[in-house]
């Protein structure tokens, strides 16, 4: 019996060191970070970058900015690597920008003296605040040219501002809104806000700014002025005397103020990017012409004064569409436009390949499969299953040639 007992625990010993040995360790890296020194905030700042791991310096890409970086740059990471793989949203680089006086760069001036207990208490607590200027000088002039002339980027910045930073999101669009285009404002308290917040928006709509910006406003169940000040910009949004301000306001009741950022994050993106996606029906099936498609993204490069082009999908799935209500020739004239426009695209000569098939055009058809392949063997593809596929075509045309 004692031999048995001795036996199982040499077993288990032996079974510990086989499987708990360490085979490979390295770190995981998402980013880097960088001590960035500033002349106009006379202090070193520190900075979290973030591009995709396909990083190309020849293709551009669009920039977040986020605000906290020390609480949030992980999970804003992780949150938009799930929307761009997902088609959600471009590729993005991020970013982060650590905090280290809150108060004295997010919350503005007050115009006057304080107009109510809480504009009262701001500034006697924190007697540093209000130095928004400053803080906008050091993103415009240090922070802004630091990033561009580092990495490609289009110019359509994103900002993304939680509770005292959204404050300072929301101050920016009402007082210098070309400094992003995009803004995600999560939970700005209302402590400067009321009658003030009126008359900035009053000021806005009889300015010279472009006002073609696009703004997500997301409020939890805090209640008390954070509701009320959420309510009332999303009112003067709604009667904002422009209307090329595309704008959300979103109401989160379930959530608290520790609670929203992830959720709101998730669907600001989302929104603040949704027409970058054409949204494709049953009708685009039946009367579509790629020609439209095109033009909608010719008003949206107007739009954003850089060149955004119709994703790789929309022309597959609009082809499709044609494809299933027997228009033949007008999915074959999407596709030749897809080749056209993504000549590099095994995806793209796949399908025209695909679209070659349905009109029984065989040659053209292998033609195709073989471009696709031969663009995927250049391109170095990763992945087996795309050369089976692709020579699975391939076969597949020259038995119909053959029939």
């Amino acid at each position: 019996m004692r031999f048995i007992i001795f036996l199982v625990i040499m077993l288990v010993a032996t079974s510990s060191k086989v499987y708990g040995q360490t085979l490979k360790q390295q770190p995981i890296t998402i980013g880097l970070e960088v001590s960035f020194a500033s002349e106009i905030l006379k202090e070193n700042r520190e900075v979290m970058i973030y591009t995709p791991n396909d990083y190309d310096p020849k293709k551009q890409y669009q920039v977040l900015y986020l605000l906290d970086a020390e609480f949030f740059f992980i999970q804003t990471v992780g949150t938009v690597e799930s929307l761009v793989s997902t088609g959600k949203i471009p590729a993005t680089i991020i970013v982060g920008l650590k905090t280290t006086v809150r108060t004295r760069d997010y919350l503005p001036s007050i115009n006057g003296e304080p107009k109510s207990s809480r504009q009262r208490w701001i500034k006697e607590k924190f007697p540093q605040f209000g130095k928004t200027t400053e803080f906008t000088n050091f993103l415009t002039q240090e922070l802004f040219p630091f990033i561009e002339s580092r990495y490609s980027l289009k110019p359509n910045r994103t900002l993304v501002g939680y509770s005292n930073g959204g404050i300072y999101g929301l101050h920016t669009f009402l007082s210098k809104p070309d400094v992003f285009t995009n803004y995600l404002l999560i939970s700005p308290p209302g402590w400067w806000g009321e009658e003030e917040l009126d008359l900035q928006f009053q000021a806005l709509s009889n300015s010279g700014h472009d006002l073609s910006r696009n703004l997500y406003l997301s409020i939890a169940g805090e209640g008390g002025d954070f509701y009320t000040n959420g309510m009332r910009v999303a009112s003067n949004l709604k009667a904002l005397r422009s209307t090329d301000v595309k704008w959300q306001f979103s109401l989160k009741e379930s959530e608290t103020h520790q609670t929203t950022f992830y959720p709101s994050l998730y669907e600001g993106l989302t929104q603040l990017f949704d027409d970058f996606y054409f949204e494709l029906n049953e009708e685009s099936g039946k009367y579509a012409q790629i020609s439209d498609i095109e033009d909608y993204y010719l008003k949206l490069s107007k739009r954003y004064e850089f060149a955004v082009l119709a994703p790789e999908s929309i022309y597959k799935a609009l082809a499709d569409a044609q494809t299933s209500h027997k228009r033949l020739d007008a999915a074959l004239v999407t596709l030749t436009a897809f080749v056209t426009r993504y000549p590099d695209s095994s995806y793209a000569h796949a399908s025209l390949g695909h679209g070659y098939l349905e009109i029984k055009s065989y040659n053209k058809a292998l033609e195709s499969f073989n471009h696709a392949l031969q663009l995927a063997k250049t391109q170095q593809v990763d992945d087996p299953t795309v050369y089976d596929y692709f020579e699975s075509m391939i076969a597949q045309a020259k038995s119909k040639i053959v029939q």
